[in-house]
């Protein structure tokens, strides 16, 4: 029998997908169908952790801005997406030399 995850787990798993599918795909470049298949759930299951893929997207900016993921926040910065706006301008200076270096 196929043990139940946690909601708390299949969130996490779901937003490593997400993660993922920005490195490789680009932030603005990867839908929930394409996190739903990575992730091996159900839309639902999706929807039901991230209502819209704004909140999914913003899930991956803060990720991406805990563990440093400059190629995401670069894209993030570029595209002026309010999730960034708490960055310093030091802070967006760094991430966007790091992303073109």
């Amino acid at each position: 029998m196929t043990e139940r995850l946690s909601a708390e787990h299949r969130q996490r798993q779901i937003l490593t997908a997400a993660v993922e599918l920005a490195q490789s795909e680009g932030l603005y470049h990867f839908s929930s169908t394409q996190v739903r298949e990575k992730a091996g759930c159900s839309q639902g299951l999706v929807m039901h952790h991230f209502t819209s893929m704004i909140q999914l997207r913003g899930a991956v900016i803060a990720y991406a801005i805990v563990k440093d993921l400059y190629g995401i926040l670069a894209e993030a910065i570029l595209r002026q997406d309010p999730e960034v706006d708490g960055l310093s301008k030091q802070k967006r200076t760094k991430i966007l030399n790091a992303a073109a270096g």
